[in-house]
């Protein structure tokens, strides 16, 4: 899939390839949220969002950056969107 103007501006800070990987079938149904309201919460979303990662086979870069996003909810949703566009380019940087 190309990348659309839509998709470029949802994902914003991520630095993407020209042609996307697809998304895993009903993912949206099992990928928990992150609200961002506990620091100690990071390290379990993380880890949750690992597993789920590996239980969908998630092997494309592209896929892992836009389903953590997409994994983003209230103050971590707001965080990600000030990072500057393109800034984020690998699994580290997030």
């Amino acid at each position: 899939m190309a990348v659309s103007g839509f998709l470029l501006h949802k994902y914003a800070p991520l630095a993407l390839p020209q042609v996307l990987n697809d998304m895993p079938q009903d993912y949206l149904k099992l990928l928990s949220q992150f609200m961002g309201e506990h620091n100690s919460a990071v390290e379990k979303h993380i880890k949750d969002f690992c597993v789920f990662a590996e239980k969908f086979n998630v092997e494309h870069l592209d896929v892992v950056l836009r389903l953590l996003v997409q994994s983003l909810d209230g103050e971590s949703g707001k965080w990600f969107k000030t990072l500057i566009d393109n800034s984020v380019t690998t699994w580290e940087e997030t």
